[in-house]
């Protein structure tokens, strides 16, 4: 299967002497996906040639393992210098379309005619699209058959006023994009400042900003029937929490995640075993239920230093308990959703670290 991936070519921040572009991780973690997965990957964008890339997202407070391995691998490093002209390509040429983001969609996608008759040529044909954080730009001004626009009536998603306020560029931007998608019609939504978003209708799937990059990839490879394994296989039964059913004894598994949490430099803070508690106080029989506080500490100095009051959310609850059919579940509360309330970029970063951290434990029992 072929997959191509739509990048910027505009590097000015509005007016001003700022420099922005594509941001390295929505770029990154979707390659890898595609990748990993097995796609031909083309890379393509207005101008051909080097896209610029946004300077903000190579700080390292926004690195992740995907720009990590970017790093270091020279094939991904010389696709990316050498991104084929949007004019060359046609929709029959692939089997689905990804758009990742950065500020500069913003300015040369809404209205590049190669773009738009790409899109409605994938739409005609049945075939995949998908756009992450501010990439949504590139959906705008694309029309149905029926001249009305692609996205009226449609659930979407992408960068909200909240996050592009938080920033700081609402007044350099050209347009906010939440505004612009409202106002052609369709039915947008948003999660949590920061946190991991994404919409699916039929064949279309955007994502709200860079955190929802990676369920964007994936979603994409499951309407192509793709099969595929995210780095991370885990379960998300609720918005604020993420683990694992294992066929581990409830004790094996206390321990397994004891040692897993202290590989990553995890202290437990506190320990709440639920079955002996709510037979000391209601006299009643409970399942075995154990709730670990862990904490981080170089995270939670760094993030305490931007946030005083952060420490009433902590720390990262990790919960083991046995399940109805016997089996034990691991659950951990998700960083992201939990500190994304507090609207801080630097703060987000921190609880995006967290997460693949405590991800790493969960996987591994």
């Amino acid at each position: 299967m072929n997959i191509l991936m739509v990048l910027t070519s505009h590097d000015q921040l509005g007016n001003s002497d700022k420099k922005t572009g594509f941001w390295l991780e929505e770029f990154c973690t979707p390659y890898y996906v595609f990748k990993d997965a097995g796609l031909e990957i083309t890379l393509a964008s207005p101008q051909g040639g080097q896209p610029p890339l946004d300077p903000n997202s190579e700080l390292a407070e926004y690195q992740s393992e995907s720009t990590r391995r970017f790093r270091t691998d020279s094939l991904a490093q010389s696709a990316l210098a050498n991104t084929v002209p949007l004019s060359r390509l046609s929709a029959e040429e692939f089997d689905a379309v990804f758009y990742p983001g950065g500020h500069g969609p913003l300015w040369d996608m809404p209205d590049n005619s190669s773009s738009i008759k790409l899109i409605e040529g994938f739409v005609r044909a049945g075939k995949p699209v998908g756009a992450v954080c501010h990439a949504p730009a590139a959906l705008v001004n694309v029309r149905r058959t029926s001249g009305e626009y692609l996205i009226k009536g449609r659930r979407v998603t992408g960068f909200s006023n909240t996050e592009e306020t938080a920033v700081g560029l609402t007044g350099m931007v050209p347009f906010l994009l939440e505004d612009r998608i409202k106002q052609r019609g369709a039915l947008y939504s948003k999660g949590a400042d920061w946190a991991p978003y994404i919409q699916v209708d039929g064949k279309l799937v955007t994502g709200q900003n860079p955190a929802s990059s990676a369920l964007v990839a994936q979603e994409l490879l499951t309407l192509l029937g793709v099969t595929h394994t995210t780095e991370f296989p885990l379960e998300r039964r609720t918005s604020y929490a993420f683990g694992k059913t294992v066929s581990m004894t409830y004790s094996e598994t206390e321990q397994k995640v004891r040692t897993e949490l202290a590989k990553e430099g995890f202290g437990i803070m506190s320990e709440i075993n639920l079955r002996k508690r709510f037979a000391e106080k209601l006299n009643c029989n409970f399942r075995n239920y154990l709730i670990l506080g862990a904490c981080h500490p170089p995270s939670a100095y760094e993030a305490l230093n931007l946030e005083l009051d952060l420490g009433t959310l902590l720390p990262c609850n990790v919960v083991i308990y046995t399940q109805d059919d016997g089996r034990t579940a691991v659950m951990a509360m998700d960083p992201v959703a939990a500190l994304a309330m507090i609207g801080v970029p630097q703060i987000n970063q921190i609880a995006h670290q967290i997460a693949e951290k405590l991800q790493r434990v969960v996987a591994a029992v």
